[in-house]
């Protein structure tokens, strides 16, 4: 199942935060898909969430956004 969580309009380190609480509530093989803002959050969020053993797609580009895809497993 995919879910979405828009954080474009917030700010470290409350981007992380929302994100995990987010997976938090997903079930494993579930699939989340972060809308988020380049800059800091476009280069903390990936690797903050892979180094917790989340998989996580390369940044795709989506308008004046970027949307990764987070995989619990």
């Amino acid at each position: 199942m995919k879910h979405r969580i828009d954080i474009t309009l917030e700010r470290c380190p409350m981007t992380l935060v929302k994100v995990k609480f987010k997976l938090s509530t997903i079930g494993k093989g579930d699939t989340l898909e972060v809308l988020l803002s380049g800059g800091e959050p476009l280069e903390n969020i990936g690797p903050s969430l892979q180094y917790l053993g989340y998989t996580v797609s390369e940044p795709k580009k989506e308008n004046e956004f970027y949307l990764l895809e987070v995989s619990r497993s």
